[in-house]
């Protein structure tokens, strides 16, 4: 987890992962109770593609991604 300042930092400085995104595909994902997980892809205009897989968490009616990777190919 980490804060709204502490996420735009890391945007900023890894900005080929958020910039330019032309579609997601996250073909994978499982729910059990109140944590979930998901795996694809984001896919970039300008070709390429990243994997990604995210963990998420329930909290009242809502969900939380409590981690998310990246892995640009």
């Amino acid at each position: 987890m980490v804060s709204l300042d502490g996420f735009i930092a890391n945007a900023k400085s890894n900005s080929l992962l958020f910039r330019d995104i032309s579609g997601y595909m996250f073909p994978t994902y499982e729910v059990n109770g109140t944590a979930a997980t998901a795996g694809g892809y984001i896919e970039y205009s300008t070709g390429g593609r990243s994997r990604v897989e995210a963990a998420f968490a329930k909290e009242g009616d809502t969900w939380r991604i409590s981690e998310m990777n990246f892995v640009f190919q």
